[in-house]
């Protein structure tokens, strides 16, 4: 009984260490597609996990990722070595935290809808403007945008040129529906 509950906790923790290796790896990929995209997150509840899963992921997966590290027959240099620098990670994936909770202050807001697709209408072009609120003093850009709407949370968004449009696509919303 004794040999499998051992057996048992070793597995625990290498899921435990695979699993902090899994979300420090998707961590980076979604700090990865924010610089590289225009992101907006619509549904406020998944926006809301979302930003605790990017706060709490990597310190806790480097955490949990050092606890797996560990091996029974590390020398005690060794030990320090990867307490070290694990202590390290953790201070900088903290910081980095701190700085992309900070880096959200500036968004975009749609003032107006200028086309719908004809087969998808949550594909969209707008008018946008993008500004930081108290953050910033400059005045608000103003961009044209196509939004890209997927799983009904999550929004794309990218600059587009209306005078390359393939009319006969798009069409021309009604007044009433200009600012929904």
């Amino acid at each position: 009984m004794k040999r499998i509950i051992v057996k048992f906790l070793q597995y625990s923790l290498q899921c435990i260490y695979y699993i902090s290796l899994s979300a420090i790896v998707l961590r980076l990929l979604i700090f990865i597609i924010e610089l590289i995209f225009i992101v907006k997150i619509i549904n406020y509840e998944f926006g809301g996990h979302l930003e605790i899963f990017k706060f709490y992921a990597l310190p806790i997966g480097i955490i949990c990722a050092f606890f797996g590290a560990i091996k029974k027959n590390d020398t005690n240099i060794r030990w320090i070595e990867k307490l070290t620098i694990t202590i390290i990670l953790t201070f900088i994936a903290v910081c980095f935290s701190i700085f992309s909770a900070f880096s959200g202050m500036c968004d975009y807001t749609i003032t107006k809808n200028l086309f719908i697709k004809v087969n998808d209408t949550t594909n969209k072009i707008v008018e946008t403007r993008f500004g930081c609120g108290a953050y910033d003093s400059s005045p608000e850009r103003v961009d044209i945008l196509e939004i890209h709407s997927y799983f009904n949370c999550i929004v794309f968004l990218t600059r587009t040129d209306t005078t390359e449009l393939e009319r006969s696509s798009w069409i021309v919303p009604r007044e009433k529906e200009k600012l929904k």
